[in-house]
């Protein structure tokens, strides 16, 4: 471990190794394919607008496959994929439309309204509060249908019986088409943008595993407590030096965290703005 720690230091301060294995052509033979994860100097530690824009034009290429006229996305890791736009998911629905052709709109609950502003996805409604005095699911679908969706076929994801009831009041002469897979299947598929980002987190976590070695040959005897707080102030400080397009929470590690900025530390969101 010290010899590979040491190599990895003299490759320009690298803090991993990521080794993937590609079956080639060779019968039982593997051949392996060896990656540093070296410290980045990019300008941003996060995919950008323009690559959740190509995003929605290859979802939309699936679409015509299926031959749908909307695709609405209600699960929160496939929201994301698909526009950027971080959040989490709770009991107020949150959901993406995807059209056939066009940019995306966002249907988010009242709290969200500050924060959706603040990304490229411009078209948005929001809804008071939860649960209201209409199904939030059926809310959404009523507002689907408003655009002109109505008629068409609308694909969404994870139709159980309680929600495609709520879709059906929404949307009542759509066609609700069961198409759960076609995002998941996207995300199977990492590109290089992806894998840049992985590696950029992988960088951070064999330091992470590192700094936590450190600690204990240095203190001895510790609890799993020290540990984890010793690791989060390490790996908390050599982000705030070296990630970009991120700000910290100032709540004690490991509580706190670093998440993608704007001028409001609520909204996590890219800025330039940082807090020393």
């Amino acid at each position: 471990m010290a010899d590979r720690r040491q190599f990895l230091r003299t490759l320009a301060g690298a803090a991993a190794l990521g080794v993937t294995a590609d079956v080639s052509s060779f019968g039982r033979v593997r051949k392996l394919r060896m990656m540093v994860a070296m410290p980045d100097t990019s300008a941003h530690d996060r995919l950008p607008p323009e690559w959740y824009r190509r995003k929605i034009g290859q979802v939309q290429e699936q679409m015509k496959q299926r031959k749908l006229n909307a695709l609405v996305l209600l699960n929160a890791t496939n929201v994301i994929y698909t526009t950027g736009y971080f959040h989490l998911s709770t009991e107020r629905p949150l959901a993406a439309l995807i059209p056939e052709s066009g940019d995306p709109a966002l249907f988010v609950p009242e709290l969200e309204s500050d924060q959706v502003k603040l990304w490229w996805v411009k078209d948005f409604e929001a809804y008071f509060d939860y649960p209201g005095p209409v199904n939030r699911v059926r809310w959404i679908f009523e507002r689907v249908a408003n655009r002109g969706f109505g008629g068409g076929r609308i694909g969404v994801e994870e139709p159980t019986p309680g929600r495609m009831e709520q879709m059906k009041l929404g949307a009542p002469k759509a066609t609700i088409v069961d198409a759960g897979d076609l995002v998941e299947n996207m995300r199977w598929v990492k590109d290089e943008d992806e894998i840049h980002v992985m590696r950029r987190a992988m960088y951070f976590a064999d330091f992470t595993v590192q700094a936590g070695r450190d600690f204990v040959q240095h203190n001895g005897s510790v609890t799993e407590d020290q540990i984890l707080k010793a690791t989060a102030d390490a790996v908390a400080d050599k982000m705030s030096k070296e990630l970009n397009d991120v700000v910290g929470v100032g709540i004690e590690p490991p509580f706190g965290g670093w998440f993608h900025s704007v001028n409001d530390l609520r909204f996590p969101m890219p800025s330039p703005a940082r807090i020393g």
